[in-house]
């Protein structure tokens, strides 16, 4: 097992810089007041000074068969590299308060932990408990082997998921999810925000979006094997460019099979409008 964590408190003003072994490079440095700084749209207000720190460690893929990654707030990006044999981990990490000073102290609070085991690359940010006044974010760049199972859980902030052919599953909050040609299994539970993109569909595979305050936006190849099942409690059903046998449409669902209906989509909402569209070729 190993452990690669950012701990870093800045004690100047000026840039900082601190290597840690095997963990790649940790940099710090503090800003004052920037208007054109825009914070994440979760919170209320603003702050007034940000500090920020980078994280970058590249580990072998070796045996591993999965990425997790467990964030809190901030953007995720995660970046299928077929072939590739091992995992790129990159990160911003920021905190704001109303003092430099105290921001800049923040940064000893907000770590990046790296750890392995269970056939897995674990990524998790660990933070404190009670913000105290200060606001945490960490914004992850993974670039991984694409063949590898990815899960990711989010609290607060957009996730971006491109290139995978493992299987992808997402839990999140707030935020929005991103699809980006997605070939594997994808199960995708998000409370608050919206899910689009462009996902095929393996062979017998299984295709899961649902959400609750949420819009859900799909585009899927033309030649798509699966029964399709998309239900809205609330909102609006619609599908363009489907080649559908027995479909049955009610405007709030919409259920019929595609190709063989060898596979299966299931999506569902509870508020929020569902689209789902096939791509030609």
């Amino acid at each position: 097992m190993f452990r690669c964590s950012l701990n870093r408190i800045a004690a100047v003003v000026v840039l900082s810089l601190v290597v840690l072994p095997g963990c790649g490079d940790v940099s710090v440095n503090g800003f004052p007041p920037d208007p054109d700084y825009a914070w994440y749209w979760w919170w209320p207000d603003s702050t007034e000074f940000v500090a920020r720190g980078s994280f970058s460690t590249l580990e072998p893929v070796d045996d591993r068969v999965r990425v997790r990654l467990d964030a809190s707030n901030g953007s995720v990006a995660v970046i299928g590299q077929p072939g590739s044999g091992s995992v790129l981990i990159t990160a911003e990490v920021i905190v704001g308060s109303d003092s430099l000073v105290d921001a800049q102290a923040g940064l000893d609070d907000l770590n990046v932990l790296v750890t392995e085991g269970n056939g897995e690359i674990t990524i998790r940010t660990d933070q404190p408990g009670s913000p105290d006044g200060r606001q945490y974010v960490v914004n992850y760049t993974v670039e991984v082997s694409a063949d590898l199972e990815t899960v990711i859980t989010q609290t607060n902030g957009d996730i971006t998921v491109e290139g995978m052919g493992g299987a992808v599953t997402v839990d999140a909050v707030n935020g929005n999810v991103r699809l980006g040609n997605t070939l594997g299994d994808l199960f995708v539970d998000l409370s608050n925000g919206r899910i689009e993109g462009t996902a095929s569909l393996p062979s017998g595979g299984e295709i899961r979006l649902s959400g609750v305050n949420t819009d859900i936006d799909l585009s899927v190849p033309t030649s798509t094997s699966a029964a399709l099942s998309a239900l809205s409690s609330t909102g609006s059903v619609t599908g363009d460019n489907l080649a559908l046998t027995d479909p049955v449409f009610t405007g709030q669902s919409l259920t019929g099979t595609l190709g063989g209906g060898a596979g299966l989509i299931r999506l569902e909402t509870v508020n929020g409008n569902i689209g789902i569209t096939g791509l030609d070729p």
